[in-house]
């Protein structure tokens, strides 16, 4: 008996350039749940959304996946550690990917219906509004969303009323910040400053003040 069964993965899901259907799951033929071992399908000929891959699973156990859609980003040659390895894998950054509570699932001694195609986001195909997909980026970088409600900023100068105003957001340690080495610096009115320019060229950090507010 053999240890490993064929299975065609095969899902339609619309995708923009250089994206890529991939799946995920709970075996390692499939990564593991990791993001940089995922699984890539490939998109049929023609002008259809039908991803589809082969691969071999084991036999006998329990299998849970899901589909995700990741980008393939190839990693700058300055980082490689010798210009002629050609075999450095590229980052993977995931863009969207199913989000439903429970993932799909292959029991221990299903066999691979070959006609099954899924829709990338519905584990109920008959049902749209189940649909479960979460939209982003799935990757080494860490993004912050900033957001402002109603009045959360007031310009006092009248000069600057009724003009478009641009916010910069800077990241900052504020641990350092706040260990007495901060300091107020002589500026004018209209004059941006870098905090992170500032920083190496003063060697101080500048005041930070935190204010949480309940509305």
């Amino acid at each position: 008996m053999s240890e490993f069964r064929d299975w065609r993965f095969a899902v339609s899901c619309e995708t923009r350039f250089d994206e890529v259907v991939c799946v995920t799951g709970s075996v390692q033929k499939i990564g593991k749940w990791k993001r940089n071992d995922v699984f890539p399908l490939s998109k049929a000929d023609g002008d259809n959304d039908v991803w589809s891959g082969r691969v071999a699973l084991p036999d006998g156990v329990n299998i849970q996946y899901r589909y995700c859609v990741c980008l393939f980003v190839p990693k700058p040659k300055d980082k490689f550690e010798d210009d002629d390895d050609e075999d450095v894998p590229p980052r993977v950054v995931v863009r969207r990917w199913e989000t439903a509570l429970l993932p799909r699932r292959i029991g221990c001694h299903d066999r691979c219906d070959v006609s099954v195609i899924h829709d990338f986001g519905l584990l109920n195909n008959n049902d749209a509004a189940s649909s479960a997909i979460q939209t982003g980026w799935l990757g080494t970088d860490t993004l912050l969303e900033l957001r402002l409600y109603e009045d959360a900023l007031q310009i006092w100068k009248k000069k600057h009323a009724d003009k478009e105003l641009f916010l910069k957001v800077t990241a900052i340690d504020v641990e350092l910040a706040n260990q007495g080495r901060s300091m107020s610096l002589d500026i004018g009115d209209d004059v941006s400053v870098d905090i992170a320019e500032t920083r190496d060229k003063q060697k101080s950090w500048p005041i930070v003040n935190v204010a949480v507010s309940n509305s």
